[in-house]
């Protein structure tokens, strides 16, 4: 934020003072730019309309001409931008790395990522053109060291489904999942699941919430929009199989169907409980989605 400010100030400045234009041939005055908005050019684009007088034709003409001198002086405050604040560029590029070694978690990588996109959002506004390119470079390493993260969550929870099965070497050495550390990966992944509510953007959602469909396309970006797209589905998914799997095991039925609609009451007891409001139409979503497991398992508890 630091950055943000001073950089701010100092490029206005900059854009403002190199972005006088020459006097003009008809009025012998010129015209100093007073906007530092995102979108520079210092002066108004030139339009074209049919049938214009020569006059008009002179006119645009001229406003061409400034138009271009313009985003010469726009490049020229950029280049001294840079002589003044590369330095500072590269100390914050190593604070900024240091923050991230060793990686951090999910949640807190997502925080990263909107804190940064925060601040790339109030530089576009100001126009601060220098600092975009060197906030998105930094959001480019962020969401794929989230994307790990979670793929690390699925793998982890997938690999737990899998010894509940008895399956791998601990399932082949009869090293059985207890029923506590169950309660604690669903009490877990509730908890990630309204936190990711709270820290995603309103067009991520159906990226980061929808199911999960392989992309056939080549574009360099499309396996990371296929693994954004269903990564909480797929993790719900390993939770259930988890849950069901473990249930099996229970042989009395009215245990084993109270040991469901526990686990399902500890998952929606977060889902209310965590930072996201119960409003939000994915966090209602999901409560319908384990409330709906919870009353079948005490209806057949019941029975």
């Amino acid at each position: 934020m630091v950055l943000l400010d001073n950089a701010s100030a100092e490029f206005t400045f900059l854009v403002r003072f190199f972005g006088r234009t020459n006097p003009s041939p008809s009025t012998g005055t010129s015209t100093p730019t007073t906007r530092p908005r995102r979108d520079p050019p210092l002066l108004s684009p030139t339009s074209t309309h049919g049938g214009m007088s020569d006059s008009g034709r002179t006119t645009a003409s001229r406003r061409g001409t400034q138009d271009i001198s313009s985003q010469l002086n726009l490049k020229e405050a950029e280049r001294i931008f840079h002589e003044i604040y590369d330095p500072a560029l590269e100390y914050i590029s190593t604070s900024f790395t240091s923050l991230l070694t060793p990686t951090p978690s999910a949640l807190p990588l997502l925080t990263m990522i909107r804190l940064n996109e925060r601040i790339l959002n109030i530089a576009q506004e100001r126009g601060t053109i220098p600092l975009e390119g060197y906030l998105q470079g930094q959001k480019m390493v962020l969401w794929p060291l989230y994307r790990k993260e979670m793929d690390n969550h699925i793998d982890s929870l997938k690999k737990l489904a899998d010894e509940a099965e008895g399956k791998g070497l601990a399932g082949f050495m009869g090293r059985g999942v207890r029923d506590q550390a169950v309660r604690g990966v669903a009490s877990r992944y509730a908890s990630i699941f309204t936190s990711v509510v709270v820290l995603s953007e309103e067009a991520e959602e159906a990226m980061i919430f929808s199911s999960y469909v392989p992309s056939t396309s080549l574009h360099p970006f499309s396996c990371w929009s296929d693994w954004l797209t269903g990564s909480m589905t797929r993790l719900r998914t390993e939770l259930v199989r988890l849950v069901t799997t473990q249930s099996t095991k229970i042989k009395s039925l009215p245990d084993r169907h109270s040991f469901l609609s526990s686990i399902y009451d500890i998952i929606m007891h977060e889902l209310v409980s965590g930072p996201g409001a119960t409003t939000h139409p994915k966090i209602q979503s999901e409560l319908s989605f384990f409330r709906t497991r919870e009353e079948e398992s005490r209806r057949r508890l019941t029975a």
